[in-house]
């Protein structure tokens, strides 16, 4: 077909280059698919999950431009990931199928598809390629080729429904509102009224998960860690490159560790020696014995600045289209880890990856962008209280908060039993009697200054959230505790105006 997919209006000159272009492709990507093909025949009970993964990963890449065997390709990867209940894996892959057919439903002219799809935007990856319609329209010009088992309205439903139910088990109940609302379209545009009925259940059952989670605050969506591999001579494909993994609700380091240890000494035999780096810094791999395996694993979490955490105030949009992910490292000048508030610095790494975001339909993802930055005592003191107040306001403004966890942070802020807590942060570096030093030092003062006051103010509107829902709800039990919050607040307060930082109480 790759001459029928060139434009009958190119010049001579171009059709021959663009040929010669899609016949390289082609080759390049049927070598793709041979190989990983013979590792999955082959070394199949050898392969980690993540490995299994990468490799219909590749093939269904590779097949681009034959949609059909793309297809196929993806469910068999939905098949290993339901196996690893991997649902929010497996969802992905289902849109991706869901993608594939509209795209080639619309290049078919079929108008009635052009519409489609329009719900499923923000779950399309970045480095999504949509079909060509030239492709398309070659491939159903071979009457050998039935598209009618693959590519219809039906199948489009059913694996609708199919990323549906995925999400659902993967606790994503808001990515399963989006898949929803792409079946009442479709419901709708085809009079499909018993499936609209099923459809608006099944999109009424989602909000009331989501009532459920938010109210107890109990979701878990994947625990991160990023992986670096070290072994020249043993594992010479993974030597010095690190990956992000995506690991089942609240998995452990020991238990993460555990399971790379086996499968490396599956893959490699008994005889394997695995050491484990416990520092998180950057490795000198000239130290390194390079027939030992190393591994180290390093807990992470989503990183978002804080203008990102404005748009992202809950548990499900923390933890959805995420590319940026850090770790931190405490230090001292002195060489300590830690030390008191004034001297405690901090080392954050932030790791990066493109063209894909978690969760996606591989669990595993190598990381392309590393990045070290050093965070001063006042310095690391902004990002304390930043992080405080961003948390403090994801509860508060949502209509329904968690009274539980609301208090719990307010507790943090207001009344902290270590000596560590804003109010004693802000008496650290905001004595009155020692003005800066410099103009850097002023600034970073002037920012610690701005942090306070928003916290402040957020924890007085967190106090009268507190005491509407206790009050309005009859949970008199609580309003004890909730007493001593107030007076912990007012004491706060107090502590700020001395050092001439004026906490507003809205109205």
């Amino acid at each position: 077909h790759i001459s029928q997919e060139i434009p009958s209006d190119f010049p001579d000159c171009k059709k021959s280059a663009k040929f010669l272009e899609r016949l390289l492709e082609v080759i390049s990507n049927q070598q793709r698919v041979i190989l990983n093909v013979i590792q999955l025949d082959h070394q199949y009970s050898k392969l980690s999950r993540e490995d299994i993964a990468e490799s219909y990963y590749e093939i269904s890449l590779a097949y681009q431009l034959t949609p059909d065997l793309r297809l196929s390709t993806l469910m068999s990867l939905i098949s290993e990931h339901k196996q690893q209940q991997n649902y929010a894996e497996a969802g992905m892959c289902f849109i991706h199928c869901v993608l594939i057919i509209l795209d080639f439903m619309s290049n078919s002219d079929h108008n009635d598809f052009q519409i489609l799809g329009t719900h499923l935007s923000p779950l399309l990856p970045s480095k999504w390629i949509p079909l060509d319609r030239n492709l398309v329209q070659s491939i159903k010009s071979d009457n050998s080729y039935d598209d009618a088992k693959l590519f219809s309205l039906s199948i489009l439903i059913q694996r609708l429904k199919e990323a549906l139910a995925a999400f659902v088990n993967a606790e994503l109940f808001e990515t399963s509102i989006l898949v929803g609302k792409q079946l009442l379209i479709i419901g709708e545009q085809f009079n499909l009224y018993p499936d609209l009925i099923f459809f608006h259940q099944q999109m009424s059952e989602a909000f009331r998960l989501i009532s459920k989670a938010e109210e107890n605050g109990m979701r878990f969506l994947g625990t991160y860690y990023k992986v670096g591999f070290f072994g020249k001579n043993k594992i010479p494909n993974l030597h010095n490159k690190s990956f992000i993994y995506k690991e089942f609700k609240l998995t452990k380091l020991g238990e993460i560790t555990d399971r790379l240890k086996l499968d490396l000494i599956r893959q490699i035999g008994e005889s394997v020696v695995i050491q484990i780096i416990t520092d998180s810094g950057i490795v000198n791999t000239e130290l390194l014995d390079d027939d030992v395996i190393y591994l180290q694993i390093t807990h992470i979490e989503p990183y978002f600045t804080n203008e990102d955490l404005q748009q992202r105030m809950s548990i499900y949009h923390r933890n959805t289209k995420v590319s940026t992910f850090a770790f931190q490292t405490p230090f001292t000048t002195s060489g300590k880890k830690y030390g008191s508030i004034n001297e405690q610095c901090k080392r954050v790494t932030q790791l990066t990856i493109f063209g894909e975001s978690f969760p996606s339909i591989r669990t595993r993802i190598l990381v392309q962008k590393s990045e070290i930055f050093q965070l001063s005592p006042i310095q690391n003191a902004v990002e304390i209280i930043g992080t405080q107040t961003n948390k403090l306001k994801s509860q508060v403004l949502i209509f329904y908060p968690n009274l539980n966890e609301l208090q719990m942070l307010l507790q943090g802020a207001v009344k902290t039993t270590v000596n560590e807590g804003p109010l004693a942060i802000a008496k650290a570096f905001l004595d009155p009697t020692k003005p800066p030093t410099n103009e850097t030092e002023a600034n970073d003062q002037a920012i610690l200054v701005k942090q306070l006051t928003e916290l402040g103010e957020v924890c007085g509107e967190a106090v009268d959230r507190c005491d509407y829902i206790i009050r309005t709800n009859h949970k008199l039990d609580m309003l004890p505790f909730h007493e001593e919050l107030q007076k912990g607040f007012d004491e706060f307060a107090e502590g700020l105006k001395q050092l001439n930082i004026i906490v507003k109480r809205k109205e």
